[in-house]
């Protein structure tokens, strides 16, 4: 890198360790955390504390004073270490979590690339004691907003595991475009930084009894864990992340509710989960000034992480519905099912619900006799026709066949049903390479009739390697040839046979399980989302 680039400055905050007693209608559980400043005990003997060692300090208490990881300037390669210990000194069983949570960081100005995406995290199960070489062959496989390490402890027990963070150095100079040099600033103004805490609590475990049994706290729930990042300049953006929430607040939102220095946290706790909603408590805080902000001056960007491929996603502010939207305007919300994280837009908060649907429709599935088919052998392209696809003249038994009908309740229902207007296919893959002219897939789909390929080596991307299917990789069998009419709607109605199947056409897939999905894809519009359901999985050994 070159010598002119500025320093990255990879700044930690002291141990912000905060607990809060959650309260049901007619409970409180006891709760406990490392906290700033002392360790604070929330009630009774339930009682947590964390230990750091790190080739210096040894079993030394964390405190708000702790310096941890010891790396002031960051730069590829450089690999830093800490080993924990939570030991449950008080006399009650408790379940506990920690994670590193983001409370703040700058990026390069006009970009979103910042510290948070280079440095990675891996856990070592007892402690980490090796060399550099040691360290850099662990796996990384978590960011920092990813690492979390959960247990439980009974009365007198201690659990210990190694953090190691590392900047792991990237092929084709992707690391450069975090250097601060020919020109670029960031969008502070400063060098790149980050702020982190270390966030530890801990609630009560179902272990001790009473005169019924052990169960009378099974539903005691972790409290929620406060980040906060400090307002350096209130003319620029600030972003929290709060583990798998984050807030981007724009330049100038708290004006008048801020002062430089001042601590903002954001919050958000899941204060209600159905089988088809969730519903959170989304604030910020000033927690300098000790009041909440309820409302800001513009549009703040919140994104929490739910689960991937929820179908039928809304959300409500207030109970009030919020407009699903990119555009960023106020009360509006997206999800993205790929990655899970849905986005809300708001300048006020709480509380918010998210519904969707978790249902699934119902379909009958039987065997079928091995039917005979025509195989169609693709070669280099799709044909004009499909219907050369049913006349091929490779005539070949299929070693498997399913067939699958919606119920009768389904067909009618049909028109009130939220997956009406879904898209219907099967989903094929395999758990080895399969060669590309080895073996047929094959359907039946109402007045098409039976329809049989080979695999298209057209494929290509990631699925496709010289000439084979990629082992795991998934094939839609009504996309490929290019039927994409088939809803939910139809297949109940019109649709008398949905049949799927496979033949081995060289026998050179003996021992090859092959996995079929029946699938319906969300649509809006008549677009597809991305979001799915399997309504039903088979799997098959040649």
């Amino acid at each position: 890198m070159k010598s002119t680039k500025k320093r990255m400055i990879f700044s930690m905050l002291s141990m912000a360790l905060c607990a809060v007693m959650l309260i049901g209608t007619t409970f409180a559980w006891f709760t406990d955390s490392v906290t700033s400043g002392i360790n604070r005990i929330n009630a009774g003997n339930l009682d947590v504390e964390l230990y750091h060692s790190n080739g210096v300090a040894n079993d030394e208490a964390v405190t708000a004073q702790t310096s941890l990881f010891g790396v002031d300037l960051w730069e590829p390669g450089v690999i830093a270490y800490e080993n924990f210990k939570v030991a449950n000194v008080g006399d009650l069983a408790l379940k506990y979590n920690l994670k590193m949570s983001i409370g703040g960081y700058n990026t390069v100005k006009n970009t979103d690339y910042n510290l948070t995406q280079v440095l990675k995290v891996a856990i070592v199960d007892g402690g980490f004691s090796g060399d550099r070489a040691a360290a850099s062959a662990l796996s990384f496989d978590a960011t920092l907003d990813e690492f979390v390490q959960g247990g439980s402890l009974l009365a007198g027990e201690d659990s210990s595991f190694g953090v190691v963070i590392y900047w792991q150095p990237n092929d084709n100079d992707i690391d450069n475009l975090y250097n601060l040099n020919n020109g670029k600033e960031s969008s502070d103004g400063s060098a790149l930084w980050v702020d982190l805490g270390i966030d530890l609590v801990a609630t009560q475990l179902s272990y001790e009894s009473d005169s019924f049994d052990n169960l009378y706290d099974e539903s005691a729930v972790l409290p929620a864990q406060r980040i906060s990042a400090v307002v350096s300049d209130l003319s620029q953006p600030l972003v929290i992340k709060n583990g798998s929430a984050s807030a981007e607040i724009p330049a100038g939102a708290l004006d008048g509710q801020a002062t430089s220095n001042d601590e903002i946290a954001l919050i958000v706790e899941p204060v209600g989960k159905t089988e088809n909603s969730a519903t959170y408590d989304i604030s910020l805080m000033n927690i300098t000034q000790d009041q909440p902000i309820e409302s800001t001056s513009s549009v703040v960007k919140v994104t929490i992480k739910a689960d991937k491929n929820l179908v039928d996603v809304k959300a409500y502010h207030n109970g009030v519905a919020m407009a699903k939207a990119t555009t960023g305007a106020d009360q509006t919300y997206n999800y993205d099912p790929a990655t899970g994280i849905l986005t809300i837009y708001t300048s006020t908060f709480s509380p918010f619900k998210i519904t969707f649907v978790t249902n699934k429709p119902a379909f009958n599935c039987e065997d079928v006799d091995a039917p005979t088919v025509n195989v169609y052998h693709f070669g280099a392209s799709i044909p004009d026709n499909l219907y050369d696809i049913m006349n091929a003249d490779d005539a070949r038994v299929l070693n498997k066949a399913v067939k699958y009908s919606a119920t009768e309740e389904e067909k009618a229902n049909i028109e009130n049903s939220p997956f009406k207007d879904y898209q219907v296919d099967y989903v094929i893959s395999f758990n080895k390479d399969v060669k590309c002219d080895s073996l047929a897939l094959a359907g039946n789909y109402g007045d098409w009739g039976w329809i049989g390929f080979d695999i298209p080596s057209f494929l290509g991307g990631n699925v496709i390697s010289d000439g084979k299917l990629v082992a795991g990789s998934q094939i839609r069998l009504l996309s490929t040839v290019g039927i994409n009419d088939y809803t939910y709607k139809t297949v109940c109605k019109d649709v008398v046979d949905f049949t799927c199947g496979a033949a081995d056409l060289d026998g050179s897939n003996a021992g090859t399980t092959m996995t079929i999905q029946l699938r319906i894809y969300e649509t809006d519009g008549g677009v597809e989302t991305g979001a799915y359901i399997v309504v039903d999985t088979l799997n098959y050994t040649f």
